[in-house]
């Protein structure tokens, strides 16, 4: 009866990990999706995690003694499937192609996973007796250290403590945790760049791990390999300095700009564009490792440049965009006679400038930073 219930239990768990992967898919979010109130789905879906995670618990502490619990440990797997459907159920319920749905889907996939693996375990158990509780007895004194399914049993514990610690309640929230992936992708593939700036002197010949040249190219290789530079290649790295930063630069700023203004967004072009030009960043800085080629440097250039470029019209024409709503707002107001009362949540005029301002700046000098790496080369 027991290791019928787990089996059960573990088909319901399987059955809606497959139903959240059918809905897996590159979000596509929209003004309307943004502005959506989703409170009430968030409400739910917390408070069928701390269910779960209690459930859990529950049906870990059923195994844990010398016996089996048998009414609760099979009472506590029925729940343990069904509450597992009802967070499937709360990741469905938010519209499809929101960065928030996929957010959510990813970490109840995550839980999913770690449930399959602890119902696993019990079954496994349950397999090496004919009797349930002589298994469980059996297995709970056979091996030193921690039980397996207690491993298995703190690893849900920590995927559900980190969705109610992190999950996003709205799709602007979500959205800045997307932006903030591939934000710390380009800080990462920034960290490796600045590197290889450094002249690093490597693992000298007191320090090479007993005198194994094998041994110290391997540390050499682990340190990242810029220490294997030749002066040349060094120098083709340092020609993109400034034009790096630039790029670094912009995509800091249009999130600021852009982020928590609905009227500026452009979705999901400007998620896209954030999601190429992270990418394209890890490209262009992995072709600079020595030994270099050229082809692939210049290949790689190219791709992030345009992206920052294209990130850079899309935050003059987000600007644009608000103030010409601005204005719109502003005319309908006036029109009415209610100047004093115009929205202090609409960008004023002198802020809008000195974005645009700003950006013009930034083209400037990264046409400058190219046509000086040019003439250079």
């Amino acid at each position: 009866m027991l290791s019928k219930s787990l089996a059960e239990s573990r088909k319901s768990v399987e059955r809606s990990r497959r139903y959240l992967e059918s809905v897996r898919q590159e979000p596509a979010p929209s003004h309307s999706l943004y502005t959506a109130s989703y409170d009430a789905n968030h409400a739910s879906l917390t408070t069928v995690l701390k269910h779960l995670r209690q459930e859990v618990t529950s049906l870990s502490l059923a195994f844990s003694g010398k016996e089996v619990l048998v009414p609760a440990a099979i009472a506590q797997a029925e729940k343990v499937g069904t509450n597992f459907d009802r967070l499937a159920a709360c990741v469905l319920a938010v519209p499809a192609g929101t960065c928030l749905q996929q957010e959510w889907r990813k970490g109840v996939d995550g839980i999913g996973e770690h449930i399959l693996k602890l119902l696993d375990v019990f079954i496994e158990d349950l397999k090496t007796s004919n009797s349930d509780v002589a298994a469980m007895a059996k297995a709970s004194s056979s091996k030193p250290g921690p039980k397996p399914f207690l491993v298995a049993t703190s690893a849900i514990w920590s995927a559900i403590d980190l969705m109610l610690s992190k999950s996003s309640s709205s799709e602007r929230q979500a959205l800045k945790q997307v932006w903030r992936y591939d934000r710390e992708c380009m800080d990462d593939a920034f960290a490796e760049f600045k590197e290889m700036l450094e002249v690093d002197e490597g693992v000298g010949e007191d320090e090479d791990l007993g005198g194994d040249d094998e041994w110290a190219e391997l540390e050499r290789n682990l340190a990242g390999g810029t220490d294997n530079m030749t002066e040349e290649e060094r120098e083709r790295v340092r020609s993109y300095d400034t034009t790096v930063r630039l790029i670094m630069a912009i995509h800091n700023r249009f999130a600021k700009f852009t982020l928590d203004q609905p009227l500026a967004l452009e979705l999901p072009t400007h998620l896209e564009t954030s999601h190429s030009l992270s990418s394209n960043m890890d490209l262009f800085v992995s072709s600079l490792y020595s030994p270099q080629a050229e082809g692939d440097i210049v290949k790689g250039a190219e791709g992030v440049i345009a992206d920052a470029y294209k990130l850079c019209d899309l935050a003059v024409q987000a600007i644009e965009r608000v103030g010409s709503q601005t204005d719109q707002a502003a005319a309908a107001l006036d029109k009415l006679a209610l100047d004093d009362t115009r929205p202090s949540e609409v960008a004023n005029d002198d802020g809008l400038e000195k974005e645009k301002k700003w950006m013009d700046v930034w083209r400037q000098q990264m046409e400058k930073a190219q046509k000086a790496r040019a003439g250079s080369a």
